[in-house]
């Protein structure tokens, strides 16, 4: 694998092989260049992968840097056919990912994508769907789920995970992403100290339904959390070497998740409970926020909640779970008509099984204690850095969502699988039923 490294500090163990006690980690992105000016290393790696001369589709968005787009595609038409679609700045939907796969013809070699999350989301579902290699190139920080295989899409009100292949090839021009307007700084800062309920969730599975899990990446995620959370200061000031290091540990944090498990998603509660806080909004109409944000501030709210279920003494005995009532509850609070995807919300397992888990979770009591309690004092330490990029941030919950909203979101916020997270937990011990009642 090429890695290209220019005015930056050499970032081992960013992409290839690493050895853990798990074994060896690679990544499904076969290139990965980053670096100030690293855009201009796109026409090389393109020529190396599908050669020159051939048929490209390009993807990007109104809300993307046109400028930039524009200078990309003017020096890929030099030797290659470009096909550009540029969709309309809303959140990715299916149809749109759906509508970009008779573009990319038998012609077609490549898809390039030029923007932020959404636009790689939907890129990855067509790329996939055209059984294409995807290059994407990010203008933007808040972009840590690219490289994970797989693309969240609005069906209709309802918003799926659907499988996809990674990219081909990321190109992280700092040039670029430290371009991007100060709240895309502030929301790649949030979803990296979020990934601590990430790192959490995973571990919890793997103690009560044996999933896997490994040390040696939560400890890197770890360390750039740290990194972050040093550098607050200067990047609520702008300044450019601080947002080029909050670069840098978003692209790691994008190459962990993607070696941590490259099969499956590497997410937690925080991620699903963002997502459904999102359909809140656009059900009352409100300014939609960026992933990043929606997530610290689900993983700030379930940090505290894990704290406290796994401090307790006694856990609560088996309560059947009343999925009729979920589904209903997500019918009429969010307004969501029936929707086929309701049958992949909920994972319940049988009382023996529940009976299992609990029992190991009682036996690593300790241990899940110590881990909650060292995510919410992380997500703690995290939020002083948060109030310093969102000055409004401290009245965040409140000022857009009531108390109830947030119980009634938590509950509703669907299952991962195959993983088996704490949020799941709660809600086969009934904790959350009388959110939804």
């Amino acid at each position: 694998m090429e890695i290209y490294l220019q005015n930056t500090v050499p970032v081992e163990k960013l992409c290839g092989e690493f050895e853990c006690r798990c074994g060896g980690h690679k990544t499904l992105t076969r290139d990965i260049r980053f670096g100030a000016g690293a855009s201009a290393a796109l026409p090389a790696a393109l020529e190396t992968a599908v050669a020159k001369n051939v048929k490209l589709l390009m993807v990007t968005s109104e809300s993307t840097d046109k400028a930039a787009a524009e200078r990309l595609a003017a020096q890929l038409r030099k030797d290659y056919i470009v096909t550009k679609k540029i969709f309309a700045p809303c959140a990715p939907s299916l149809e749109c990912a759906e509508g970009l796969v008779p573009l990319a013809g038998p012609e077609t070699r490549a898809v390039v994508a030029v923007g932020g999350q959404s636009v790689c989301d939907v890129a990855k579902y067509a790329a996939r769907a055209s059984g294409l290699p995807l290059f994407f190139v990010p203008t933007t920080p808040a972009v840590l789920n690219c490289l994970q295989p797989y693309s969240a899409l609005f069906d209709g009100n309802m918003r799926e995970l659907y499988h996809t292949a990674a990219p081909h090839t990321l190109i992280a021009d700092l040039d670029l992403m430290t371009a991007a307007p100060p709240a895309h700084a502030a929301a790649a800062f949030g979803h990296i100290c979020a990934l601590s309920v990430a790192c959490f969730d995973r571990y919890f599975s793997s103690v009560v339904n044996k999933d896997y899990y490994c040390k040696e990446t939560a400890a890197l995620i770890r360390a750039a959390q740290d990194a972050v959370i040093a550098d607050s200061e200067p990047l609520a000031e702008h300044d450019r070497a601080a947002l080029c290091r909050l670069c840098e540990q978003a692209v790691r944090c994008a190459v962990y998740l993607q070696t941590a498990d490259p099969r499956h998603a590497f997410m937690g509660g925080e991620t699903l409970f963002a997502l459904t806080q999102e359909l809140y909004f656009i059900k009352n109409e409100r300014t939609r926020r960026l992933l990043g944000e929606n997530a610290f501030i689900a993983a700030r709210l379930l940090a505290r909640v894990y704290k406290y279920v796994t401090g307790e003494e006694r856990l609560p005995e088996y309560a059947p779970f009343d999925d009729s009532l979920r589904l209903n509850s997500i019918r009429e609070y969010l307004g969501v008509p029936e929707h086929a995807s309701f049958k992949n919300l909920a994972r319940v397992p049988d009382a023996a099984d529940f009976e299992n888990y609990r029992y190991l979770a009682r036996e690593y009591k300790d241990e899940l204690s110590r881990a909650a309690a060292d995510c919410c004092a992380l997500l703690t330490k995290a939020e002083k850095g948060f109030k310093r990029l969102y000055p409004d941030s401290g009245l965040w919950t409140r000022k857009y969502l009531t108390e109830k909203d947030m119980r009634v979101i938590l509950a509703l916020s669907p299952d991962i699988k195959p993983q088996y997270t704490m949020l799941t937990f709660m809600k086969h011990m009934g904790l959350l039923d009388p959110y939804l009642a």
